[in-house]
């Protein structure tokens, strides 16, 4: 049959063999803490005993490593032994690794804190006389502006979550706040007054915490996930809290869907259904939320008892954002229907474990490199030296990784794109972003604190989208860096003036447009011209029709790819057939092949078209099933549109629901937004290369 006469078949919910993470990850460990630095996972918790699991994707783990055993005055007996080693949270704080963990000592409990200067430590205790602070469940988090925050669970009526700050990893400053506690006739007390195992992250400007509430015993089985947002670290209070559970075990769905009632949980209406050969999961506790290998991607990591095994073992789920409303794809299972794929892996990475010299995968422009120890070393004193990702590049992408300059001769290092040199200055102690040519010497340049640790691992993270560059050190935001010409495909690279060491670079295609300034969207690349009037809104792009429709689109050309936008129309909800239509070109390779997703100001019913090689596609339309609980209204949020591109088919989502499936392949392409008969916003706008993900077969 001729590839070029097959016809779109269009299915709710069915295309190919199912995609699923392999949950559970990793069992007989529970209360873990995951640190990712650069594109490897450290997990420490109850059952590894003082050692760590080590991962390069999350599903495959190796270990226990031993890298701690207490050695103290406090925790004594019992309580001393290295399987009392609780509730872990990781970190990496300015330079150095901290561990902090709970002990069952005592009736109120401690927590300890132990440092080293690798991830694999050894982690040694600053201090022995005392325990770090009373309680359970520690975090220590530092947010987008480089404040530092410790949170913790104290006991009074119930377990309450407090938060602090902190001066520096080692010391507590000010009074603890008291701010999350279980809220009576919520979901919150089907059993005990629990609110406890608090996470905090930041992601689009806002501070998000998830968080456990209900008692942790299988016996009740009722232990779930929540989560609550606030405008500033200590500003969570029981008013920022989601009314529903984040995540929770399939029993309660099992059970509310026989009787037919509506799920409580976040997940979607469909998910109430009888759970199709799925395992009973229960009991889902101790979250952490971490970046995927791409760097794009967030996942939940947390532990849940499943059903025929009644020891706690790790599961990984994707964590979405609906603009800013986070959404939890889970609990999943190896066998849950549906496409809920592991990980995305990057464009490419490189991790320095194999031969002395770097590899074909790099090109030397000068210096002199070598791989010492499992790193890639820049060996001139006084030298500069450069090394690029070798092959094609793109436009818009995330580069990372990690860095570290001696004292003994270091001077400059960071990472290099086709026209700026962005890095850190050992010299005067500054960051720095200098043009790579002469026709534009500007600078920008920095001071860093007066107690940045020089000598200590720092992660270095550059976000190129169009014409502007953010920068992150150490997960904290510094300013944008307007680009000094033109952005061209040309792959980035490490760079060093002097001695430097590098480990663990990750390059991802793609952006991540919620918080800049909207760049390059405009006329396609292969011809079809922008229409409309579009203009910058809050996180995103407001487009207004002028004689009938606006377009615009954006992106490098990929074989495959996964994005989303927020759709929030202007229009008021009607069904006319006259009524205003907006939504996504999820693929544009050319006016003769692309594949359009519409939908009414309602959301309703999806209504797909689109070219193959120049015929016009005939489609039905497609119902859209309704999110079961949200956080925001439709009219203040919109509606979440995910597109996955892989090499045989395309699927979409809505609000988090697989709606669709295309099969057939589609050449590289780029993607697009319209709105025809009214104004309509998009906002929190990601799109992320996914072509070297080893399930994307199908």
């Amino acid at each position: 049959m001729n590839p070029r006469a097959w016809p779109l078949l269009l299915a709710a919910l069915a295309c190919g063999a199912s995609s699923a993470v392999p949950n559970p990850v990793l069992p007989g460990t529970a209360d873990c803490g995951v640190l990712r630095f650069g594109g490897e996972y450290y997990l420490m918790g109850v059952g590894t005993n003082g050692g760590v699991y080590v991962s390069r994707d999350l599903v495959a783990w190796q270990g226990p490593f031993p890298v701690f055993s207490m050695r103290n005055d406090w925790a004594v007996g019992e309580a001393g032994a290295d399987h009392q080693i609780h509730a872990c949270d990781l970190n990496l704080l300015n330079g150095k690794f901290h561990l902090y963990w709970s002990v069952n000592h005592g009736e109120l409990r401690q927590i300890g804190h132990a440092v080293a200067d690798s991830p694999l430590g050894p982690y040694k205790e600053p201090v022995t006389e005392v325990p770090f602070d009373g309680r359970i469940d520690p975090q220590a988090y530092v947010d987008d502006k480089g404040g530092l925050f410790f949170y913790t669970v104290k006991f009074s009526f119930g377990n309450v979550i407090w938060g602090q700050r902190m001066r520096d990893p080692w010391t507590l400053v000010d009074a603890p706040v008291p701010l999350l506690s279980a809220v009576p006739g919520t979901w919150e007390l089907r059993d005990h007054p629990v609110n406890e195992a608090p996470f905090v992250f930041h992601y689009r400007g806002r501070h998000y915490m998830f968080y456990n509430a209900n008692h942790t015993s299988s016996r009740y089985g009722n232990y779930a996930i929540g989560a609550a947002e606030s405008d500033t670290p200590l500003g969570f209070t029981n008013a920022g809290k989601y009314p529903f559970p984040l995540l929770e075990g399939n029993r309660e769905k099992r059970v509310r869907g026989g009787r037919g009632e509506a799920p409580q949980s976040a997940v979607d209406a469909t998910a109430a259904a009888e759970p199709s050969g799925e395992p009973l999961i229960t009991n889902c506790g101790q979250p952490t939320v971490v970046r995927g290998p791409n760097g794009f991607e967030r996942w939940l990591v947390y532990f849940a008892i499943y059903e025929g095994n009644p020891r706690r073992a790790q599961a990984i789920d994707r964590v979405h954002f609906f603009d800013r409303e986070v959404f939890v794809d889970g609990p999943t299972f190896a066998r849950t229907p549906g496409y809920h794929p592991p990980p995305a892996l990057p464009t490419f990475r490189d991790f320095f474990d194999a031969g002395e010299t770097l590899s074909e995968h790099w090109t030397v422009e000068n210096g002199d490199w070598r791989i010492i120890g499992g790193q890639a070393h820049h060996t001139s004193g006084n030298g500069a030296g450069v090394a690029r990702c070798a092959g094609s590049g793109g436009r818009f992408y995330l580069f990372e990784a990690a860095l570290r300059i001696p004292e003994d001769g270091g001077q400059q290092a960071g990472l290099a794109t086709s026209d700026t040199f962005i890095g850190l200055d050992r010299e005067d102690r500054t960051w720095f972003a200098q043009p790579r040519f002469r026709y534009n010497p500007k600078e920008n340049r920095r001071k860093l604190a007066p107690y940045f640790d020089w000598d200590g691992w720092h992660m270095l993270r550059i976000e190129c989208n169009g014409y502007s560059y953010r920068v992150w050190l150490d997960e904290v935001a510094l300013e944008a860096v307007p680009a000094a010409g033109y952005i061209t495909d040309v792959r980035p690279a490490l760079f060093a003036r002097g001695r430097a060491a590098f480990d663990n670079v990750t390059y991802t295609l793609g952006w991540d447009g919620a918080e800049d300034p909207i760049f390059d969207w405009g006329s396609a690349a292969n011809g079809a011209t922008a229409s409309g009037a579009w203009s910058s809104c809050e996180r995103g792009i407001r487009g207004v029709p002028e004689d009938g429709e606006a377009r615009t689109f954006k992106g490098d050309l990929l074989d495959a790819f996964e994005w989303s936008a927020q759709v929030i129309p202007e229009a008021a909800p009607t069904e006319s057939d006259a009524a205003p239509e907006m939504g996504v070109y999820g693929v544009y390779v050319d006016e003769a092949n692309y594949l359009r997703i519409a939908a009414r100001a309602n959301f309703a019913e999806l209504r797909v078209s689109g070219k193959r090689d120049g015929a016009p596609l005939t489609l039905e339309p497609v119902s859209v099933p309704k999110r079961a609980m949200r956080y925001r209204t439709p009219e203040e949020n919109g509606y979440n549109l995910r597109i996955v591109k892989l090499p045989r088919r395309v699927i979409v989502f809505v609000e988090g629901s697989e709606v669709l499936s295309c099969p057939g392949p589609w050449p590289p392409a780029q993607v697009g937004l319209f709105t025809r008969g009214a104004p309509c916003r998009f906002v929190g706008i990601s799109l992320y290369d996914r072509s070297r993900t080893a399930d994307d077969v199908s």
